[in-house]
């Protein structure tokens, strides 16, 4: 992990092939296309075999991205739901017109 931008080298899990110009790119704030580019060049001027080996070995040393931010979201929303409904049950249930339905009824 980079200590003074608090961003960590990783492959993206949502990179073409297996991610790692696209964590390439997202680490150094670089636009993608400048990155496969340059890859692709490498690749075809080092006589493809050896630009793709170092392309497959930074795919095997670079870590896939975390997925906890997508799962923290999807909690976060939930819990955002849930809360929204509580506050209307409780809106509901000590409203004045709740108290006097109550008492119509004959409940208690």
């Amino acid at each position: 992990m980079s200590r003074a931008t608090g961003r960590s080298l990783h492959r993206s899990r949502e990179g073409a092939v297996f991610g790692v110009c696209r964590g390439i790119a997202s680490y150094f704030e670089f636009p993608v296309f400048w990155v496969r580019f340059f890859t692709a060049a490498l690749i075809l001027f080092t006589g493809f075999w050896p630009g793709l080996i170092l392309y497959v070995l930074a795919a095997l040393a670079m870590r896939p991205e975390p997925a906890a931010g997508a799962a923290t979201d999807g909690f976060r929303d939930r819990l955002a739901d849930l809360d929204r409904r509580l506050r209307r049950m409780e809106d509901r249930v000590t409203s004045r017109e709740f108290d006097w339905e109550r008492r119509l009824q004959g409940r208690k």
